[in-house]
């Protein structure tokens, strides 16, 4: 059609009406990208969370840390994915990610110990819960974890309890430096050396990090500073004291 209305102008009419169809085109081209950038745009605000969002999900949070606190893990791992699921785009989300990345592995068999380098004491894959710590000697907040589950170890380890202390020896530390730490700590639970593979099947990425293993699964993964008396004795199934 163009071309036939090309064939009834003169040449400088013809080149006129071209230019036009250019500076339309363009005008063409240029309406649709700021379209694009206007439904991006809609997306984007739509997508943010609103406040209630955000107060929900926070709320959420504290109680799925709080369900941790207690040991019951499973149901801190319920939580976190309707918090990633129903508030992906909050802060409570965001900040519930690599909790729920180190909770993906409970109910998983546990990981065996056949290549770990034994340093202290005897492994026992029988006993009535099993608490292995994920530690460094570079790490000062393993420096200060370490006694305070030694002294957890020391309290329930005729009760069933077995506290197993893995290092991979990394970074500027040497196994004659990490055993020196272990020794200035006075630390009697059983302790080993890794290569990396059953910190890797237990999704630790950060130390101090501690796994429990009842009955060949895993029941509860998170930081040691979590696990109090109440938990363990849960886990051990001792009785609190009836109530005066």
């Amino acid at each position: 059609m163009l071309l036939l209305a090309l064939a009834c102008l003169t040449p400088r009419q013809a080149d006129e009406l071209m230019a036009e169809n250019a500076q339309l085109a363009m005008a063409l081209a240029h309406s649709q990208t700021e379209l694009a950038e206007c439904e991006t745009t809609v997306a984007q605000v739509s997508s943010q969370p609103t406040a209630a969002q955000e107060i929900e999900a926070s709320a959420m949070l504290v109680q799925a840390n709080e369900a941790l606190e207690k040991g019951d893990a499973m149901t801190a791992k319920a939580m976190f994915a309707i918090i990633l699921s129903e508030y992906g785009e909050t802060q409570a989300a965001r900040g519930a990610m690599r909790q729920a990345r180190e909770l993906a592995v409970l109910g998983i068999d546990a990981v065996d110990l056949n290549d770990v380098e034994w340093w202290q004491g005897q492994y026992n894959p029988n006993a009535e819960a099993t608490l292995i710590v994920f530690w460094e000697e570079w790490c000062p907040h393993c420096r200060r974890e370490m006694p305070r589950t030694n002294l957890q170890w020391q309290r329930y380890k005729d009760q069933g309890l077995q506290v197993i202390g893995l290092t991979k020896v990394s970074k500027r530390s040497t196994e004659e430096s990490a055993k020196a730490m272990l020794a200035d700590q006075d630390i009697g639970f059983v302790i080993g050396k890794e290569n990396g593979r059953v910190s890797d099947a237990y999704a630790v990425s950060g130390i101090p990090a501690a796994v429990v293993i009842q009955d060949g699964k895993v029941i509860w993964r998170g930081h040691p500073n979590k696990i109090g008396d109440v938990t363990i004795e849960r886990w051990l199934g001792i009785q609190p004291p009836p109530q005066p």
